[in-house]
């Protein structure tokens, strides 16, 4: 399988200036690997130790496996995701990272969409046609660091 040459020109540019104290560089495999379900939580999977298994976040259980759970990791990372809903999934991953930039290449690699593009505060990743896509969001919390908020089709 061929890496997508948009996201290795992505990495070899940020490489040099890349932040670690927040996040690690993503490495090759992350290009490589076909996804069916969402990239953000591997790479938080693979690069963070667990601190909790996925906790349950329904408010009415179901029979079946969860659609909307929590799960805390090392470096003050906390993944939820949602899919209760058809129209998809809605992730947030809450970091104690106070640089925005770092979230904006971590996009940029991980989730690029040819059809999307950045605003120009670059806190958030649309399609350039408004209608239906992948919208992903990097908002600043209340402790002066940034989460990232995205959606994705189940």
């Amino acid at each position: 399988m061929l890496a997508d040459s948009f996201r290795v020109a992505k990495l070899r540019e940020y490489t040099a200036t890349w932040n670690k104290s927040c996040f690690p560089l993503p490495v090759g495999k992350f290009l490589l690997r076909t996804y069916t379900g969402d990239r953000g939580y591997d790479y938080i999977a693979a690069n963070f130790d667990s601190l909790t298994g996925k906790k349950s976040t329904e408010k009415e259980r179901s029979a079946g496996a969860p659609c909307a759970w929590k799960q805390l990791f090392k470096s003050g990372i906390t993944y939820e995701i949602s899919s209760c809903q058809a129209s998809g999934a809605a992730v947030e991953i809450h970091t104690q990272c106070p640089d925005k930039t770092v979230l904006m290449r971590l996009v940029d690699i991980l989730f690029y969409q040819a059809v999307n593009n950045w605003n120009a505060d670059s806190t958030i990743y649309s399609p350039i046609l408004e209608g239906p896509g992948f919208y992903y969001y990097i908002e600043k919390n209340e402790q002066g660091n940034y989460n990232l908020k995205y959606t994705y089709d189940n």
